[in-house]
């Protein structure tokens, strides 16, 4: 059998275009195959594993969550703030939300005690609702103690996967030492 003979019996079998690319001369890198190897290259640079490092920290910001740890303990009711130290931490609580972007906000509320009242999330609308509910007679345990509010988001953030976050301590400083 010869050579010839040979690509006349795959001729007859497969189509003449096929039969054009299975061809030793069809596989020789030319400007056709040119496109090809670049998506390949493209995807295959793609691919490589991301870093965190101080380049891309800047670029993740949007990523990483606010944590808003607001006092609700019954000094907040005094109103030597119009209308008064929580309505005031409500307020800007509300703004935050206005300014946090892309970023999730979790929420946690302390007294006597601290309690997760959101994990973060991009859902404005049930932070909202949940701001609005802020009351001095949520938590029964009384007084102020934002060690334990702290405590608590320090746990939290140490479960996620985030690099880094940002705690907003919304108080009228009692506790604090």
């Amino acid at each position: 059998w010869s050579k010839l003979d040979r690509q006349d019996s795959w001729g007859k079998v497969l189509h003449p275009q096929v039969l054009r690319f299975l061809r030793p001369h069809a596989l020789s890198p030319g400007p056709h195959y040119l496109p090809f190897i670049l998506a390949s290259l493209i995807a295959l640079t793609l691919t490589a594993p991301a870093s965190r490092n101080e380049n891309t920290q800047q670029a993740l910001a949007h990523a990483d969550p606010w944590w808003v740890l607001v006092d609700v303990s019954a000094s907040m009711d005094q109103t030597d703030m119009v209308p008064s130290r929580l309505d005031a931490a409500k307020h800007f609580l509300m703004r935050l939300q206005g300014h946090a972007d892309a970023r999730a906000l979790g929420l946690v509320v302390y007294a006597g005690d601290a309690f997760l009242v959101h994990p973060p999330t991009f859902d404005r609308e049930s932070l909202v609702a949940f701001t609005h509910a802020l009351d001095s007679r949520l938590i029964s345990i009384a007084g102020s103690r934002p060690h334990r509010a702290l405590a608590l988001a320090q746990t939290m953030l140490g479960e996620s996967e985030t690099a880094f976050s940002h705690l907003w301590l919304l108080s009228d400083g009692g506790g604090i030492n």
